[in-house]
């Protein structure tokens, strides 16, 4: 059920409490950068956390277009890779 339909449109659901270390416990267990985005349909993604290695501007402009969709699937977890 997309988040924004009733009875959901009236819901918030909060993001971990400290979510930079959160990403860097990821990082450390996984060994790959991680971070937390809160990406939308209007154009907009915020990154909420990120670990010490991620480029934040690139990540809000990649994730802009909200491309893993979020609507029935609620919160994807994706993987991104710059080209080389």
């Amino acid at each position: 059920m997309p988040a924004s339909m009733p009875p959901y449109d009236y819901y918030v659901i909060p993001g971990p409490e400290n979510p930079d270390g959160l990403c860097e416990e990821i990082k450390k267990k996984t060994g790959c950068e991680a971070c937390i985005v809160d990406a939308n349909d209007l154009g907009i993604a915020w990154v909420v956390g990120k670990s010490s290695g991620v480029d934040k501007s690139w990540v809000e402009d990649v994730m802009s277009d909200n491309p893993a969709g979020n609507e029935d699937w609620q919160t994807p977890i994706i993987i991104l890779r710059k080209k080389p």
